[in-house]
């Protein structure tokens, strides 16, 4: 009897309304990875908000076959310094047992060709000074540390 062999099949897509509490639930394990505070009623209105407008961005499903395994979010601004439309890479998160498989690069690198096809200039993304294993996967995708210091003020 010949032996069948199955491959996964990794994909990428982007999130509709259907996937929302898969998405929930992937954030909620970011966050609490993290630290993080996490608001489930707050957040489905936030993923509401971007389905309604994509011209904020895009949250992207990476998946094994139909398995949700992570996420990441894909949002836009306008930079004068970039000379256009730029992205920041807001969000990126596989599951743990997922990590180091190569999910992250295939996902940054899609990430990057997607705004590249949107007219985007440059990407931005944050990394914790502590986590330099992450920042070495950055670097070898093209990314580079700048000397300014990241800033947030929440206006809400």
């Amino acid at each position: 009897m010949k032996k069948r062999f199955q491959t996964m099949t990794t994909s990428i897509d982007t999130m509709q309304g259907k996937d929302i509490p898969n998405v929930l639930g992937l954030i909620k394990a970011y966050y609490s990875e993290f630290g993080y505070s996490f608001n489930g009623k707050t957040m489905r209105r936030s993923l509401e908000e971007l389905i309604e407008y994509p011209s904020l961005g895009c949250l992207f499903l990476i998946k094994q076959d139909e398995t949700a395994l992570g996420y990441m979010l894909v949002t836009f601004g306008f930079s004068l310094e970039y000379h256009g439309r730029d992205a920041f890479l807001d969000e990126i998160f596989i599951l743990p047992a997922w990590r180091s498989r190569g999910l992250g690069r295939k996902s940054i690198e899609y990430a990057l060709e997607f705004c590249r096809n949107s007219g985007v200039k440059a990407v931005h993304l944050e990394v914790k000074n502590d986590n330099a294993s992450v920042f070495e996967l950055y670097r070898s995708l093209g990314f580079v540390k700048h000397d300014g210091i990241l800033a947030s003020r929440r206006l809400l």
